[in-house]
């Protein structure tokens, strides 16, 4: 899995970087100009190349699907996490109360 994960975001970088460069050719300006980083990257820089596309209505639903989608993944990712700290968390309080409690737990 962390092999399709890391293929992904080369893929990403890619496709980030081919959208910038033709954004900055086709206004003139430097890429450096062109570049918002963090969400005006996903909510100006590609809803803008996504325009200059066939069917642009069509690619931009399906990229702001890709968001939700995304988004929705790594909220689910972080709950399992949290959920499988907490439960190790609580075996190891166990373990210790057990450890320290072993007198008490003898027949």
């Amino acid at each position: 899995m962390s092999i399709a994960n890391t293929l992904t975001a080369i893929l990403a970088g890619f496709v980030v970087f081919a959208i910038l460069g033709f954004l900055a050719k086709e206004s003139g300006v430097s890429v450096k100009e062109v570049v918002s980083s963090g969400p005006g990257l996903a909510f100006i820089t590609y809803p803008e190349a996504l325009l200059r596309m066939p069917l642009p209505q069509l690619w931009a639903i399906l990229f702001f699907i890709m968001l939700f989608t995304l988004g929705t993944g790594s909220q689910v990712q972080l709950k399992i996490h949290l959920s499988n700290q907490q439960i190790l968390y609580i075996m190891h309080l166990v373990y210790r109360w057990i450890k320290k409690n072993h007198n008490v737990l003898k027949y």
